[in-house]
């Protein structure tokens, strides 16, 4: 059973202390949606987590393993990383983009076989990007470039993804489409950890919730147990509506609590 796990991680930028000691787990099947304010922690965990950052204490283990342990090219077919906005500088078609998600599995000069060609088609046809698929990536809007970038990482089936706003240039239909995809990557046994900003996406189809805030865990729990108006006032500094729908929580926020406060609600 995966499980990537991070003990008393403290993780610095320059001298700066952004990470403060979290414990942190995933297993396999899960979702885990990690959410809190801006500028409190959450794509600084997911880069360490995926070791580009040293942490300045603690340790991350994959199966029990220390991170820096495992063979590079193993490591990175186990946990695969798509940042917030990734993109490329270079004019690559969709297709050859995608095919880098199998670069882990390819010896120097080496051509993909045929089951790196499957992997990619599943991705592209997972992503929606199939008709996409000969044009430049330059040539593309934001929210197809999001689909692209996702596809490649999709296309390398990580054991774990880890996954910074990866619906934050989608329009609804990609938004639910994407997020049903990582539900089925759960299904087969993988991971994947995404920071969200939506309450009720991250309500809907994250079993857990990590909810941040500056640099550490103020919350941690399945979303019926995490979301609520104290959590989301403490934290966010807003309230909320709840409702029930098919037995899926809706989470619809209603104003900022210093507005309350002021009389303008």
């Amino acid at each position: 059973m995966i499980r990537l796990e991070a003990k008393n991680l403290q993780v610095k930028l320059g001298k700066r202390l952004v990470i403060r000691g979290i414990n942190f787990e995933v297993n396999a099947s899960e979702i885990i949606g990690l959410l809190g304010p801006n500028a409190s922690g959450k794509t600084t965990l997911l880069r360490t987590l995926a070791g580009l950052l040293s942490p300045a204490t603690g340790e991350i283990l994959l199966d029990g393993v220390k991170f820096e342990k495992i063979e590079p090219n193993l490591r990175a077919r186990s946990v695969a990383y798509l940042a917030q906005g990734a993109g490329t500088h270079w004019p690559l078609t969709v297709h050859r983009l995608v095919t880098l998600g199998r670069t882990p599995y390819l010896g120097p000069l080496e051509k993909l076989n045929v089951e790196d060609e499957k992997a990619v088609k599943r991705a592209s046809q997972n992503c929606d990007i199939v008709g996409l698929s000969q044009r430049s990536i330059a040539e593309l809007s934001g929210g197809e470039q999001a689909r692209v970038m996702l596809a490649r990482a999709i296309a390398t089936e990580p054991r774990v993804l880890l996954a910074d706003e990866p619906v934050s240039h989608l329009d609804p239909y990609h938004q639910l489409r994407i997020m049903e995809l990582l539900r089925m990557q759960a299904n087969e046994d993988r991971a994947s950890i995404v920071v969200l900003h939506d309450l009720s996406l991250a309500a809907k189809f994250c079993d857990r919730l990590v909810i941040l805030n500056e640099g550490i865990v103020a919350a941690s729990g399945t979303p019926r147990e995490v979301l609520n108006n104290s959590l989301l006032n403490r934290v966010f500094g807003i309230e909320a509506e709840f409702f029930d729908r098919k037995n899926k929580l809706i989470v619809v926020p209603k104003f900022r609590t210093d507005d309350k406060k002021s009389g303008l609600f």
